[in-house]
């Protein structure tokens, strides 16, 4: 129970933050969540690790949304589930594993590098733009019409983060992300009303976006599907490889963890949530928190899904409180039609 509180505060935010930064609509990023805690903490093969919206998809998914829409990009991502099923079920688990871990790390670098140049633009208070390179022709502009209090609080939460492991062991029992968050959230109440914030109106109904297949285009479609399905089920496997290493329980089966990602893909996919993989940093903190099964990550995911469940509001009469559909712009900002 508490090792699953701790990781509900940890991956509440994170899971917002990437759903933003995906061009995604909010919500989507719960409904991952929730869906990767109680499904593929219930059916994987790897007790401890934690699923969810995860950074490494970040890039995939905001490129997805810009070129086929965001319910196409659902449908994607229940095919990557369907292809993760089937190399589970394959028997496969470990061939993935023969993956150079350079190649890996080569490619999240890659991955990073490009949200980085994306979240400046966030920081410095101006919007990103559609490319990495756009971003970074942009930087001088966004630096000359610098917003002072978003890049004072951007730059006090990674200052949290970069310094945490330094301090005392009892302080650091806190999640630095957590912490992080924390803080970032005191100061903008306490010192920047004005700062965009995050709109969460509506319940999480509201916010299923069913797939839809595209008019055309099946080839980048198919290599889509093949491309979101390979890079979340490395990630995951390394994931539960390295969660191995940091606890002496039972050891992961792989095959049946691309089973309980696949089967949380194509739900997630199916109800309009981003794509689900194994995450290292919920993972990790599981383990930290003392978790010993995996009764831990389905709580956690069970939280998310109470959290969402107590923000519900009403809606206005006249109000339909459907989702606004087009791409990224929207942030996954509610707003009500007027019939």
């Amino acid at each position: 129970m508490p090792a699953s509180l701790v990781v509900f505060l940890v991956a509440l935010p994170l899971s917002l933050g990437i759903a933003a930064a995906s061009g995604a609509p909010i919500m989507a990023g719960l409904i991952a969540a929730t869906i990767g805690g109680i499904v593929a903490g219930s059916l994987g093969g790897s007790p401890l690790q934690v699923s969810g919206p995860a950074a490494g998809l970040t890039v995939v998914v905001a490129g997805l949304v810009q070129e086929f829409g965001w319910q196409v990009t659902c449908a994607i991502t229940a095919a990557a589930g369907v292809v993760q099923l089937l190399l589970g079920f394959s028997r496969v688990g470990r061939v993935a594993l023969a993956v150079s871990p350079v190649v890996v790390k080569a490619m999240l670098a890659g991955i990073g590098v490009t949200i980085i140049l994306q979240q400046l633009h966030v920081i410095l208070g101006s919007r990103p733009a559609g490319s990495a390179l756009e971003n970074l022709a942009g930087l001088p502009a966004a630096i000359t019409n610098l917003e002072l209090h978003a890049a004072l609080l951007g730059l006090a939460v990674v200052a949290i983060l970069l310094c945490w492991k330094f301090l005392p062991a009892a302080i650091r029992r806190i999640p630095g992300p957590l912490a992080a968050v924390a803080a970032g959230t005191a100061l903008a109440v306490a010192f920047a009303p004005g700062v965009e914030r995050i709109s969460l109106d509506g319940s999480i109904v509201d916010a299923i976006a069913l797939p839809q297949l595209p008019d055309g285009n099946w080839r980048a479609f198919a290599f889509a599907v093949m491309t979101m399905a390979l890079i979340a089920s490395i990630e995951s496997l390394l994931s539960a490889v390295s969660v191995d290493k940091m606890q002496t329980g039972p050891r992961t089966n792989l095959n049946r963890e691309l089973i309980g990602q696949g089967t949380a893909n194509i739900l997630s996919g199916s109800l309009g949530g981003l794509p689900v993989t194994g995450v290292i940093v919920r993972s990790a903190t599981n383990v930290e928190a003392g978790a010993a099964t995996r009764t831990s990550a389905v709580l956690h995911g069970v939280w998310i899904l109470a959290f969402r469940a107590a923000k519900t509001q009403p809606r206005p009469p006249g109000c339909t409180g459907r989702q606004e559909r087009g791409g990224g712009a929207e942030r996954g900002l509610r707003r009500p039609r007027i019939p």
